[in-house]
């Protein structure tokens, strides 16, 4: 079981039913920021979308290329923090 941050993302990346969810927490005055990689499906039974974090073969470069974009977004908020 995954515990999430009681914030919002501060970025959620897509690519069709591929995220890239990122979240940002505060502890002890530093910010640290992480990343989960998910795919969305729907369960029919339940009718409801539902986040898993297992990828077939063709998913791989899409979510490697997710991820890609994700670190390039934490680079950018590290340059921000400096600038603060």
């Amino acid at each position: 079981m995954t515990i999430k941050p009681k914030n919002k993302p501060i970025k959620t990346l897509r690519d069709g039913s591929l995220k890239a969810v990122i979240w940002q927490n505060e502890r002890e005055g530093k910010i640290y920021r992480t990343v989960d990689l998910y795919r969305t499906y729907k369960n029919e039974k339940e009718d409801q979308l539902k986040d898993i974090s297992n990828y077939s073969g063709t998913e791989l470069l899409r979510i490697a290329r997710l991820a890609n974009k994700a670190y390039d977004f934490l680079i950018h908020q590290r340059e921000i923090d400096k600038q603060a």
